[in-house]
């Protein structure tokens, strides 16, 4: 079935004071953002491995593990498939901006560090439906940062 996409796009959108970035991506035509100093790494979707556990950290506040297929969840990936097939991206279905992304696309050092904010406070149910609608996408994911909820 042809593309309605001739190559990876990504399009800011500015909803509900989300910073949410429209993406058509044919399957096998995306790659990832260059890596931008100071702000969180952006990892291959097919690369993905649970972060290091810091025994040092209070293991109460961290998740037992952080998913490896964020799309593993049958809740989540029909979640994804719904936004997906919607003709209506809004701040409910659309794909949230990595801080990285955020400066690579020309965001101050305010607009990078709202965007940490922002991933960090997200609820896990939230992430992984985040995360999970960059892979359907083939975009990267984004790193678990240190103190996030998921």
């Amino acid at each position: 079935m042809p593309s309605a996409c001739a190559r990876a796009t990504l399009v800011p959108v500015l909803a509900g004071g989300l910073l949410l970035l429209a993406a058509c991506a044919p399957v096998g035509e995306a790659t990832p953002p260059a890596s931008t100093a100071g702000t969180p790494a952006v990892t291959p979707a097919a690369t993905v491995a649970p972060p290091a556990v810091d025994p040092t950290t209070d293991a109460a506040a961290q998740p037992a593990a952080v998913p490896t297929d964020w799309c593993a969840d049958p809740e989540i990936a029909a979640e994804v498939e719904a936004a997906l097939a919607s003709g209506v991206e809004s701040n409910h279905n659309g794909m949230l901006v990595s801080p990285q992304e955020m400066g690579a696309s020309g965001g101050t050092a305010v607009d990078v560090d709202r965007q940490v904010r922002v991933w960090r406070e997200l609820p896990p149910a939230q992430a992984a439906f985040q995360q999970c609608l960059r892979v359907r996408q083939g975009q990267p994911t984004v790193e678990r940062m240190p103190g996030a909820r998921w």
